[in-house]
């Protein structure tokens, strides 16, 4: 995968297809190569121009030395964006990733021309908030005891249920790798409040994702899924049959028939189409 320059970093990128352009911002786990699926599932019908990147610290992406904060990966994002030469693009984001869409839909609501959040919520702001996010520390805690596979596991079930599909060759070893780049993580996930001024300049389409077993998790889910409607009241919402939070693992080929709906609803006019491969 190639890679660009910014601010001393080198953040890593791929793009498959031609046509309009969807970036998709991954989780706090699982980088890059998690949305193969989906993508496959996109391309198989509709034509896309389709971007994946590996945020810091993930992939060949430069973990850096500062603190990695939510307004410093949109910066990111946007660099990449205007690397690519795209004036506005689509953008899909998982989880933590969600967040960091939001953020650049704020700061630089021009530059998004749709803006879809799969289960993307800031737990300190959900009444069962606190004790889902000790069950992903205990999680974590395996590490020293039990080994870093052990932990990735927990973690994975402990956010999308026993039913959580089994990795790729490969996935779990780059994970480990991932979440032992050296990345230094901020307090924004646990800080991060949007106040009703900066979510008012998010004006673009919104989507909502949640998976319809989510709440055989937790609570969160659903919870979360209520707190954005209150903050985009235009958006629309899909529930993902047959799938968690691993959303575009487990039921790729619905997710990618909604998205590729949402995007025929809401065309970008005008805008570069072809880039490096």
């Amino acid at each position: 995968m190639p890679t660009i320059k910014h601010n001393g970093l080198e953040i890593e990128y791929g793009e498959r297809g031609e046509g309009e352009p969807v970036v998709l911002i991954h989780g706090g786990v699982a980088g890059a190569f998690y949305w193969e699926p989906l993508v496959d599932a996109m391309l198989e019908v509709s034509e896309r121009r389709v971007i994946t990147y590996n945020r810091r610290g993930f992939g060949r992406s430069s973990a850096g030395t500062d603190t990695v904060t939510f307004a410093a990966e949109a910066e990111d994002l946007k660099c990449l964006l205007d690397s690519l030469g795209l004036e506005r693009a689509h953008l899909v984001g998982h989880s933590y990733g969600g967040a960091i869409a939001i953020t650049l839909a704020i700061d630089r609501p021009e530059v998004v021309q749709s803006l879809t959040l799969m289960e993307a919520y800031p737990l300190f702001l959900l009444p069962s908030g606190a004790a889902f996010g000790r069950q992903v520390m205990q999680s974590f805690a395996l590490w020293p005891s039990e080994g870093a596979a052990a932990a990735i596991n927990s973690f994975l079930r402990t956010v999308g249920g026993p039913n959580y599909p089994p990795l790729a060759p490969g996935w779990l070893e780059q994970i480990v790798a991932d979440v032992s780049s050296g990345r230094k993580e901020g307090s924004d996930l646990r800080e991060w409040n949007p106040t009703p001024d900066q979510l008012g300049r998010v004006t673009m389409p919104v989507l909502l994702v949640l998976g319809g077993e989510s709440h055989t998790v937790s609570p969160v889910f659903e919870e979360g899924h209520a707190l954005e409607k209150s903050w985009f009241p235009h958006a629309e919402e899909f529930v993902l049959p047959r799938a968690t939070h691993a959303l575009h693992n487990m039921n790729p080929h619905d997710l990618a028939d909604a998205l590729n709906a949402f995007y025929a609803r809401n065309p970008v006019a005008t805008q570069a189409t072809s880039g490096e491969s």
